[in-house]
C-alpha cells in the first residue's frame, strides 16, 4: 500500500527528484519487509511457549463429579492419557496427549457447570 503511494507522488514530481523517491521508497520497502520477518519469528516462538502444556486442573469440582464425568469432558477434545482426581481438595487434574488438546480444554471448559459447580479450568506449565 505505501509503494502505491509513492508512486503516484513520482509521476508529479520532475525527472531530478523521481530517482530519489525510487530509492527511499525501495528502502522502505525494504525496511517493511525485514519488520514483517523479524514480527513472524517473534509470533512463533511466543506461541510455542504459550502451549508447551498438555496438563490442565480443574478446580472447584463438586464432590459428587467422577473420573468418568471429566474423562468424557477430555475426549472431546482430545486423547486423555491420565486423570488424578483429588477428591478432599475438589480439583483434578487431567493430562492430554498434545498441548493443543489441552489448550482447546481450557478454552470450552472454563467456567461450566458441572455437576451444579462451575469449575475453573487452568493450563500447568
Amino acid at each position: 500500500m505505501k509503494t502505491t503511494k509513492v508512486s503516484s507522488v513520482e509521476s508529479v514530481m520532475n525527472e531530478d527528484n523521481k530517482s530519489s523517491v525510487k530509492a527511499t521508497a525501495t528502502s522502505r520497502t525494504e525496511e517493511i519487509g525485514e519488520q514483517t520477518n523479524s514480527n513472524k519469528f517473534k509470533n512463533s516462538s511466543n506461541n510455542s511457549d504459550n502451549s508447551t502444556s498438555d496438563s490442565v486442573s480443574v478446580e472447584n469440582l463438586s464432590s459428587s463429579t467422577s473420573e468418568v464425568q471429566l474423562r468424557k469432558l477430555g475426549s472431546s477434545v482430545g486423547v486423555v492419557q491420565s486423570i488424578q482426581l483429588l477428591k478432599e481438595q475438589r480439583k483434578a487434574i487431567i493430562k492430554f496427549k498434545e498441548s493443543l488438546q489441552a489448550l482447546n480444554f481450557q478454552k470450552k471448559y472454563q467456567r461450566y457447570m458441572l455437576d451444579l459447580a462451575m469449575i475453573q479450568v487452568s493450563l500447568l506449565v
